[in-house]
Parts: structure tokens; C-alpha cells; sequence
């Protein structure tokens, strides 16, 4: 029994030091990123200096140029938005670019079905983005309000928190830095066809909701400006009712939500958009410049 007892020690032992020899290598492959997400995390978690912080869904990384914000604004930017995600990994990664760093300004991207609504896709993308960092007391109760009961005990493993990123890990250390901060341009138009728009219909997310709101209190408690936008969509205006609880949340807060959704001169223009909802380069070049001058008018 004794040596029963014994082996079944060592063998939890081995396992024990073996997960935390992959945490450590994980740990060093991050650090090691030049690109990609991957690298988006590290820099806002450990060395985030930039005077502007971008933030939301793919019409967050394909719409705002920092170059443009730059040379406009005078103040460096950088664009954390993420694809097929929304509120959840942009609180975390807010929460971990202020603790180091504070901006003059965070601009966030409103998609309402990533950041509000249950029509979307479910939390599983937004966890996995910031899954390695959970960890973090910053992140963790983000992480953890989206998560089931047994999260806690499964993040107790470092190969948990790092399954499935060996291969993302490897890509952003490996490909060279694009020069874009973050930016993502989307080359070509719009083609027939492509302008279809599904609007999304009114049904409240409660906790998507209130980690939007968390954000804009966080934002708010850490006098750090921050301004919600909805930019261009091809069709123009949605519903008006589709940014109701947003547009409540910005009232009760005092944060400006700029709502450009039929923004003159690019929505319905097929040169700015390669579908209905995301903007070409040269529509994002355009739209940038707006925000430049919306922000200017706005502070003056």
C-alpha cells in the first residue's frame, strides 16, 4: 500500500512540475511575439505606452488606422481590436494596458452583438483570447464572469490556460511585425451582392451589458477619456432602437457615443467596403480622418 501511496505521489508530482515547465515555456514564446494577437496581449499587459487605445470587434482592427489618428491628433495610438470578438476580451485588455499605462484617450469600437446583445457568437472566442492570461488578477473576474463554475478549478493548469495555443504562439513569434500597430486594412470593394446586412434583433445580454458598463465606470474612476463609436456600415442607420441601452449607458456616464453608421460620403459608397459591415482601406483611411476631426470639435 505504502508504495502504491508512493507512486501515485511521484506520478502527481511529475505532473504537477511537468504543468508548470509548460506554463514557463508558454510564458517565454509570448514574450517572444512580434505579431499577430498573441503579441496584442503581451505589449498591452507588459509595456502598453501609447497615448491612445483602440479597442473592440474586427470593425474596431479593420476601421481605425493609427497612422491617421497620429499624424492627426498628435498622440501615438494603438489598435487592440480583435476579430469575432467584442466586450469581454476588450475589458480585460483595458484593464491590463491602465494598470501600466494611462492613456489619453481609449476609443472603443460599439458592435452591439458582440458588446450587449445574446445574438452573436457565444463567449467561448472572447475567452480563448484571453484565456493564458486568467491568471492575472486584472483579468481574472472578467475571465470568470463569463465562465462555469468549474473555471477556477480547471485554470489551475497551465496547459488548460495555454490548450491550443502552441501553434498561435509559434505563428506571432515567427511572422515579422506589419508596421500597422494593430491595424488590420482590408484590400478591394464592395461587389453586388455583398452589401446584405443582417440586423440583429433587440434581445439583452445582462452580462455582456454590465461588462460594457464596467468598462465605461472603470474608464470613468480612472479619469481616462474614452469615447464609444459606431462606425460606417454600408446600409446606413440601423434601427433606432438598436443602439438604445448604449446610448442610455453613455447618457448616465457622460461619455460622447458618436454614432456614424450613415456617415455621408462613405456609407453606400462600394469603394469603402468589401461587405456590408466592414470597411476597405481606403473607406478606413477616410473614416479615421472624420474621427480626427470629430474628436478635435469635440474637445475644443
Amino acid at each position: 500500500m505504502k508504495k502504491y501511496l508512493l507512486k501515485v505521489a511521484l506520478f502527481l508530482a511529475l505532473a504537477a512540475l511537468t504543468d508548470l515547465a509548460a506554463g514557463l515555456a508558454f510564458a517565454g514564446l509570448r514574450r517572444a511575439a512580434r505579431s499577430g494577437q498573441t503579441f496584442t496581449n503581451e505589449y498591452l499587459s507588459r509595456r502598453f505606452r501609447d497615448d491612445i487605445l483602440m479597442l473592440g470587434s474586427s470593425r474596431a482592427k479593420h476601421h481605425y488606422a493609427p497612422a491617421v489618428l497620429e499624424e492627426g491628433l498628435g498622440l501615438s495610438c494603438y489598435n487592440a481590436g480583435e476579430m469575432g470578438c467584442g466586450i469581454v476580451q476588450a475589458c480585460a485588455r483595458f484593464r491590463m494596458a491602465v494598470r501600466n499605462h494611462k492613456p489619453q484617450l481609449v476609443l472603443y469600437e460599439l458592435t452591439p452583438q458582440y458588446d450587449y446583445l445574446q445574438e452573436g457568437p457565444d463567449y467561448s472566442a472572447s475567452l480563448g483570447v484571453i484565456r493564458q492570461y486568467a491568471g492575472d488578477p486584472a483579468v481574472r473576474d472578467v475571465y470568470l464572469t463569463f465562465s462555469d463554475k468549474l473555471e477556477p478549478l480547471r485554470l489551475l493548469s497551465q496547459m488548460y490556460r495555454n490548450n491550443s495555443k502552441l501553434m498561435v504562439n509559434l505563428r506571432d513569434a515567427l511572422l515579422p511585425p506589419d508596421g500597422n500597430k494593430g491595424f488590420a486594412p482590408l484590400p478591394g470593394h464592395l461587389h453586388p451582392g455583398d452589401e446584405v446586412y443582417h440586423e440583429p434583433q433587440l434581445r439583452i445580454d445582462s452580462l455582456k451589458l454590465g461588462c460594457l458598463e464596467r468598462l465605461i465606470s472603470e474608464a470613468k474612476a480612472a479619469d481616462v477619456p474614452l469615447y464609444l463609436l459606431v462606425s460606417p456600415l454600408y446600409n446606413g442607420a440601423p434601427s433606432p432602437g438598436l443602439l438604445a441601452p448604449a446610448r442610455e449607458l453613455c447618457a448616465r456616464y457622460g461619455v460622447p457615443l458618436l454614432d456614424n453608421t450613415a456617415l455621408e460620403g462613405i456609407a453606400g459608397n462600394p469603394d469603402c467596403f468589401v461587405d456590408a459591415e466592414h470597411l476597405s482601406e481606403t473607406g478606413a483611411v477616410a473614416y479615421s480622418k472624420v474621427v480626427v476631426e470629430q474628436i478635435k470639435n469635440h474637445d475644443s
